[in-house]
């Protein structure tokens, strides 16, 4: 049973996008040596970077209707979601955002095509969906992986015609919106798992643009950093002049698994926390001053497993990472799969296989954590919603 949404969505305003946009340009004309993406927040001189850059004026230039942004989480794929919208001829219209596994799956499909007054238990008045209010503009799908399949197949009708029909109504709308997707999934790997439909795969990924994680791409942190000082210290009211070579140097060995907005995290909490003018080695995390050059690549620990002679019980080793990962996370199976690689049907389905599933609901029931979702719902309207910078 779909019950309403009480979440209301309005157009961006064009006072605040022009706000956004002036801090953009602020911020370029301030550091014209942050790279040809600083007008859009994305920073970086690195050949990745500005083969993003690149393509987002590209995209912006033609009427392709259908973009897919793939990357690790903190690589910003929202921030080029919206500087290909502010690029376009779009820039006017309204830049819808939502989080497809922020908002529970019995009112997913409300909140993006609406419904009709009477439509099920709790639908006292009609209610105008995301595509609708994006008429003219980009609707932005973020975490598109965790799209339930029945869902896939109506988001596959709409992207290709256009047109939809609320929940609960008869009338067929007919819509013109760029719809940008992202995923920090091997959506292939998950097309083949069968928890995502091939045919939707295909069609959103007519442009595709990979946002390489931040280890891949260590020229950019010295200019990130900089970026998020000079940010920072304004938000902050802080008078921090700069970083030393020494703190500069760890920064660049640290693998980054958070990418961009784990730096960020690390350089606001440097500014708050530390004292002098300057960010020195003995300001930043053990973790970061313990980096090594080259280290493995986030997830693989030290004691990973090694196959020996003796064999291995791989479903129990399998029980034991998704134990793990739930018990990291909570019991979050959003979070969990974000740890595995997964889907959160997929690791649904290995819960189940494994027993698990019962044991984290009861747990989540007994802690009352069951059905919290407002933490993460992210649905955004224009550019009133871009509280601070976000970079590739």
């Amino acid at each position: 049973m779909v019950v309403a949404s009480q979440r209301k969505l309005s157009p961006a305003l064009p006072r605040e996008r022009r706000a956004w946009q002036q801090a953009r340009r602020a911020d370029a004309e301030k550091a014209p040596d942050q790279g040809p993406g600083a007008r859009y927040g994305i920073i970086g001189k690195d050949p990745r970077t500005i083969e993003v850059i690149s393509l987002i004026h590209k995209v912006a230039a033609s009427n392709v209707t259908a973009v897919l942004l793939e990357g690790e989480s903190g690589t910003g794929k929202d921030l080029v979601a919206r500087a290909i919208h502010s690029a376009s001829a779009r820039k006017d219209k309204p830049f819808m955002e939502i989080g497809c596994a922020a908002i529970p799956e019995n009112l997913l499909e409300s909140e993006l095509v609406g419904h009709e007054q009477g439509a099920f238990t709790g639908a006292n008045s009609r209610k105008i969906g995301l595509f609708e209010l994006a008429d003219g503009g980009t609707v932005f799908l973020d975490e598109i992986s965790e799209l339930r399949l029945d869902l896939q197949v109506k988001l596959l009708r709409l992207v290709e015609t256009h047109r939809f029909k609320r929940v609960g109504g008869v009338e067929e709308i007919q819509v013109d919106a760029r719809v940008v997707t992202a995923t920090n999934r091997n959506l292939e790997e998950a097309v083949h798992q069968r928890c995502f439909r091939e045919d939707l795969y295909y069609r959103l990924k007519v442009i595709p643009i990979h946002l390489s994680p931040l280890r891949e791409r260590r020229k950019d942190i010295p200019l990130l950093t900089n970026y998020f000082i000079s940010r920072l210290n304004t938000e902050f009211d802080k008078q921090i002049r700069g970083i030393s070579d020494e703190a500069c140097e760890l920064l660049s060995r640290y693998p980054w698994p958070g990418n961009v907005r784990e730096l960020r995290n690390v350089i606001e909490r440097t500014i708050i926390l530390g004292d002098g003018d300057r960010i020195l080695a003995r300001h930043l995390p053990a973790e970061t001053r313990n980096a090594e050059r080259g280290a493995r690549v986030p997830g693989l620990h030290a004691t990973s497993p090694r196959l020996t002679q003796d064999g291995i019980d791989l479903e129990q080793l399998e029980r034991s990472l998704i134990r793990q990962s739930l018990e990291l996370t909570g019991g979050n199976q959003v979070r969990a799969a974000e740890l595995l690689g997964l889907g959160r049907d997929a690791l649904r389905y290995r819960m189940k296989k494994h027993g698990l599933f019962q044991m984290f609901r009861r747990r989540s029931a007994q802690s009352g954590n069951r059905g919290r979702y407002s933490d993460s719902v992210a649905v955004r309207s224009g550019a009133a919603a871009s509280g601070g910078p976000t970079v590739a």
